[in-house]
């Protein structure tokens, strides 16, 4: 996108630069906040610790405050690392979510034990995938690891569908019938 932006010339650039700030200040905001607020509210709720309103937004901002300076940090010392984490992030996301909301949401008879065996499949297929990128493998074809990672994942999603009916077929919730029916 960068060179294609730098061929038309300097006014695409800096739509092309506006727009990939604001997508990694959204992103960024997004991952501060959800992981200040697991630390502060999610994580002690499951182990039994129901915090005050109080604590949990001076845990959350403290959290907020360490997790960015962290992130900063590995950002300017470990780009390589930032990499791997980036390439693990989407190929685990694009394995996983077709079989999961795609499979699941056009296919009627896909079932909710289906749905979490191509989840599992799909982040299990990646870990291990990249350890075999890291191993320098050469994928027959030459095609990406994680269309490897999500062919398992939407085979196993069918073959687990075939064999069981929760949440599917006759068992499927009204409301989800009318989002496939769409």
């Amino acid at each position: 996108m960068f060179a294609f932006a730098d061929f038309i010339g300097p006014h695409a650039q800096f739509f092309v630069y506006a727009a990939t700030l604001a997508a990694a200040m959204s992103s960024a905001s997004m991952f501060l906040s959800l992981a200040s607020s697991l630390v502060a509210r999610d994580i002690p709720s499951s182990l039994g610790y129901q915090l005050p309103a109080a604590v949990q937004i001076r845990v959350s901002r403290v959290t907020m405050c360490l997790i960015g300076l962290l992130s900063i940090y590995m950002g300017i010392n470990s780009s390589q690392l930032v990499a791997i984490l980036g390439t693990f992030g989407y190929g685990t996301f694009m394995a996983a979510t077709f079989p999961v909301f795609v499979i699941g949401l056009l296919w009627d008879r896909c079932s909710s034990q289906a749905a979490l065996c191509g989840a599992i499949t799909a982040f299990t297929m990646t870990c291990i995938c990249l350890v075999l990128n890291q191993m320098k493998f050469v994928w027959p074809g030459g095609i990406p690891w994680y269309t490897v990672a999500a062919s398992a994942s939407i085979s196993v999603t069918i073959f687990v569908s075939l064999f069981t009916n929760g949440h599917a077929g006759p068992n499927l919730d009204k409301k989800i019938r009318y989002v496939i029916d769409l």
